[in-house]
């Protein structure tokens, strides 16, 4: 029950409920530790037009390939979450903005890279990724204003031409 209650039942992937109490709780420890952390919000680019060609069961397709793609690509301690939506987050324990966003960088470049397949068609997609980071020697945090600063970055790095990573 506790797996239906924080899962996605398309990806697999945690779910906004989840992130929001894994969130909360990561903060805390890192507060307590005096520990970086940081936080990815991840955008499918034109995931619209998917749906619109190829049909929503396409889409969810290209949904779970992302899924699996970020599980993949990221350590064991990152915490990935559907956000909603096209909509992703990972939250990444004990990491500071510049490793933040070599690891954004990577997963961007292993899902442009995917050929992901469906019937008779390839398509191809890419992601743009907004990050925020706190390093708690120095900062204080919070958490709305955390996650506020990750979309802000989102909607730079889509203004500026999508399929790209921004650092707040």
């Amino acid at each position: 029950m506790r797996d239906l209650a924080y899962r996605d039942s398309l990806t697999g992937l945690f779910n906004h409920r989840y992130f929001k109490e894994i969130l909360s709780a990561e903060v805390e420890r890192a507060a307590r530790y005096r520990n970086p952390l940081s936080l990815i919000l991840i955008d499918i680019d034109f995931f619209k037009k998917v749906n619109d060609t190829f049909g929503h069961p396409a889409g969810d397709h290209v949904l779970r390939e992302v899924a699996g793609t970020f599980l993949k690509l990221l350590r064991n301690c990152d915490i990935v979450a559907r956000y909603g939506g096209e909509e992703f987050a990972i939250i990444l324990p004990e990491t500071k903005g510049k490793s933040a966003k070599v690891l954004a960088q990577r997963v961007r470049r292993g899902i442009e890279q995917l050929e992901i397949r469906f019937e008779n068609n390839t398509i191809p997609v890419t992601i743009s990724c907004g990050i925020s980071s706190c390093d708690f020697i120095t900062e204080s945090l919070d958490i709305e204003g955390f996650v506020k600063l990750s979309d802000q970055a989102l909607y730079k790095a889509k203004g500026s031409g999508r399929n790209r990573v921004e650092l707040s």
